[in-house]
């Protein structure tokens, strides 16, 4: 599993805000720490002379105002993170750069030397005695300490206070840097910490007991940043930048979100199948709503509306047209052979030739493959692939064909075996563009393109073969092999996620990312985004630049690839958007 792949699931926090932590007493018989006493006992080691200090913020001209700087996202295929300096002197670690949540969060070594924090979790912060602008916050009974409750777990956090740097802004947090001490999450893999970028709640709800945290952005003083993302190569966060493109005022009060109007395939002026105004209902906001989140590797929606999608691509994408004919057609061919109403024993010899043509089909990737597939169906040759095997002929608890061959079923099986057909010339070009309709609040409009090497991924499939062999010339044995191939995906995600005001709420995730420069402006109420259509560049000595090699010259043909399991939120659906 890629590293840090599943604290990212993490980052809807349980509370009214992403940037509000929740008093230890609300996770009574529930806490990381063994005992009360425990917790205060133990973090009173990292107790230091308090230091007061005042905001600043370096990337300043002489005037005092702050100059466009930026800092280099390495790119890890699922998520993205930043170089972040904490302390005097600095202790440079990777964060995750996050919109979907606002706070810093560091980890702490006290967590790694107690035993709460396993070693592969990466390099850890060392306040005492190693940062000599390190302060903790005192309370009556020793340092501050909170609770912070995420969809991967629980984490203990103390409240501190330090100098921390991105690229060449610095600035000091005041008791809003989050030191991890104890921790429950069910993660594998490194995770350092988070640098979030959320959306600013100025007017979140507040409830009693709860305490709101300043993230970087806020300490700092920036109002506009930016990300985006390089197929293979850094990204950009790029930091006090100017104003730029169409500002579209974000939509709820919870996340960094959107009107979203539907999907158009192929042409921007084609017809949606959902999220129209007529599913708008009187009292609602929006007919559906839409998140551009960094640290979700799928664009994520509703199954049903996914379904539907999955159709009307395959419609319209003429290859897989042609391709659903021929399978309905060699679907029928079963049907008029009786061959779905024969017993099981020789129902699953009819099963395996039955996707033995599917295969014959792939290959040929059109519907002239039907003359391909006759020359299959007397034999009795078996698949390598024992992932479609031990799922259709071996399956005893399979005892029939799906009822039918759907459109979706048919993208998703081409686009599975596109190794067959994505060759010779052949590239994505052939495949429609999808055209996602969003709005502000404002009444601002963006139709977002995304080209087909965006919004499919190459991605590792786990294969298992299994064989049979005779030990010592009689004795049957069976062998099982694994491995991995890596076949192609739409880059999307099912994720149920109903509002009263804003309908559905889909996340749009790194796909956005790599195919626009997405700006954000913290300072308006409500804040903004826009999508820039320019290249991602590079950040070079803090400075961004359009280098010619970074230049946007990916055709149709580049496939983005991913190694790692994608990073999908665990969002918290019972709050607004």
């Amino acid at each position: 599993m890629a590293p840090w792949t599943l604290f990212l699931c993490a980052l809807a926090a349980v509370a009214v805000g992403d940037d509000l932590l929740l008093p230890r007493e609300a996770f009574a018989g529930e806490e990381a720490c063994s005992a009360e006493e425990d917790c205060g006992l133990e973090l009173r080691q990292l107790r230091v002379q308090r230091i007061s200090g005042s905001l600043r913020a370096d990337a300043a001209d002489d005037s005092g105002q702050q100059v466009a700087t930026c800092s280099t996202l390495k790119n890890h295929g699922t998520f993205s993170s930043v170089d972040v300096s904490v302390g005097t002197p600095p202790q440079t670690f990777e964060l995750v750069a996050d919109t979907g949540s606002d706070n810093m969060i560091v980890q702490s070594c006290f967590c790694q030397e107690r035993g709460y924090c396993p070693l592969d979790f990466g390099k850890c912060f060392r306040g005492s005695g190693q940062s000599s602008s390190f302060a903790m916050e005192e309370g009556p009974d020793g340092p501050v300490m909170n609770m912070m409750a995420f969809g991967s777990g629980k984490i203990l956090v103390a409240l501190a206070s330090d100098e921390v740097s991105v690229g060449a802004v610095t600035t000091r947090m005041n008791n809003s840097l989050l030191l991890m001490v104890k921790q429950a999450l069910k993660i594998q893999g490194s995770f350092e910490g988070i640098l979030g970028l959320g959306r600013p709640h100025r007017h979140a709800m507040r409830r009693p007991g709860h305490r709101a945290i300043e993230g970087f952005m806020q300490a700092a003083g920036i109002e506009r940043f930016s990300m985006c993302f390089n197929d293979g190569k850094p990204g950009v966060l790029g930091l006090n930048g100017p104003a730029r493109g169409l500002p579209l005022q974000s939509v709820g009060t919870m996340h960094w979100g959107l009107d979203f109007r539907g999907i158009s395939i192929g042409d921007s002026t084609q017809a949606v199948a959902f999220c129209t105004a007529a599913e708008k209902k009187p009292g609602m906001e929006t007919a559906c709503g839409i998140i551009p989140d960094s640290g979700t590797t799928l664009i994520m929606g509703p199954a049903k509306q996914i379904a539907s999608l999955y159709t009307d691509l395959c419609t319209r994408w003429p290859r897989c047209a042609k391709m659903h004919d021929a399978l309905t057609a060699e679907y029928e061919h079963l049907q008029r052979r009786n061959e779905l109403a024969l017993k099981v024993a020789v129902l699953k010899a009819a099963k395996v030739r039955f996707y033995q043509r599917v295969r014959a089909l792939l290959q040929a990737g059109d519907s002239e493959a039907a003359a391909t597939a006759e020359a299959f169906r007397d034999k009795d040759t078996e698949f390598a692939s024992a992932e479609e095997s031990d799922q259709t002929a071996a399956d005893d608890s399979r005892t029939e064909l799906p009822r039918q061959v759907t459109p979706a079923a048919t993208l998703l099986l081409l686009l599975k075996n596109c190794h067959y057909w994505l060759v010779n010339g052949t590239d994505l070009s052939e495949m429609p563009s999808l055209f996602f309709h969003v709005a502000g609040t404002a009444g601002g409009l963006d139709t977002l393109e995304m080209k087909p090497n965006t919004w499919v991924l190459e991605m590792s499939s786990r294969i298992v073969e299994k064989h049979t062999k005779k030990l010592l010339g009689y004795l049957p044995v069976e062998i099982v092999s694994v491995s991995k191939e890596h076949v192609c995906s739409p880059a999307f995600g099912h994720m149920e996620y109903p509002t009263t005001l804003n309908g559905p709420v889909w996340i749009m995730g790194t796909p956005l990312f790599y195919q626009y420069q997405v700006h954000y402006d913290r300072g308006p109420d409500p804040p903004t985004m826009n999508f820039v259509r320019e290249p991602c560049g590079a950040c070079v000595d803090g400075k961004y630049t359009q280098s010619v090699a970074l230049l946007q010259g990916q055709s149709g043909r580049a496939l983005r690839r991913v190694d790692g399991e994608p990073v999908i939120k665990d969002i918290n659906t019972t709050l607004p958007l």
